[in-house]
């Protein structure tokens, strides 16, 4: 089974949110280039999770993990 990389970053503003996507993007031209055999593509939760949290959702912080594991 392939490794993947699941990062976790600050997301507070769009500047985390643009480092973040800029981290998965190096990542993933050294996973193209060879330079890290074994893994897959780099997982970032709120760019690759398509699940929806319920607007009625009483422990957010309990779904919100539950969605991204």
């Amino acid at each position: 089974m392939p490794g993947r990389f699941y990062v976790i970053t600050r997301l507070y503003n769009v500047n985390d949110r643009l480092a973040s996507l800029f981290l998965c993007e190096q990542i993933d031209k050294l996973i193209d280039e060879g330079s890290l055999p074994g893994f897959v593509r780099c997982y970032l939760p709120y760019r690759d999770s398509d699940a929806v949290l319920s607007p009625d959702e009483v422990d957010v912080g309990g779904a919100i993990f539950n969605l991204d594991i």
